[in-house]
C-alpha cells in the first residue's frame, strides 16, 4: 500500500502528513520549486530591465523563477540573448497591451 504525502505550505516551511499519520517538515525544497519572484521594470529602458533582472537572479536559489514586466521594446530579444549566454532558462515571453511578461528560471 503506497502512502502519498499531503503538502501544506506555510511561509518557508512545507508541512506534510500521510494517510498513516506520519508527519514531517520540509524546508526550502517546495519554496524553490514553486517560488516566483516578480520584477516590475515597466518604464525603464535598455539596459536597466536586464541589469535589475540580473541583480534579482543573483540573490535567488537555483530553480526559482523570476517574472519580469517590461515595456522596453527590446526586452524580449535582450532576455533571450541573456539566457543563452548565462545558462538561465527563458520559460515564456508574452506581450499584453504593450507590456512584455517574461518568465525566467535560475539554473
Amino acid at each position: 500500500m503506497a502512502v502519498w504525502p499531503t503538502l501544506r505550505r506555510r511561509g518557508r516551511w512545507a508541512y506534510y502528513g500521510t494517510t498513516n499519520g506520519i508527519t514531517g517538515i520540509v524546508r526550502g525544497a517546495m519554496d524553490q520549486a514553486e517560488s516566483v519572484q516578480e520584477l516590475d521594470a515597466t518604464g525603464l529602458t535598455c539596459p536597466m530591465p536586464l541589469l535589475k533582472a540580473k541583480r534579482a537572479l543573483n540573490g535567488m536559489a537555483v530553480g526559482q523563477r523570476l517574472r519580469i514586466l517590461a515595456t522596453d521594446p527590446g526586452a524580449p530579444r535582450d532576455f533571450q540573448v541573456f539566457c543563452q549566454q548565462s545558462g538561465h532558462e527563458l520559460l515564456s515571453s508574452e506581450v499584453q497591451g504593450g507590456t512584455f511578461e517574461l518568465l525566467l528560471q535560475k539554473v
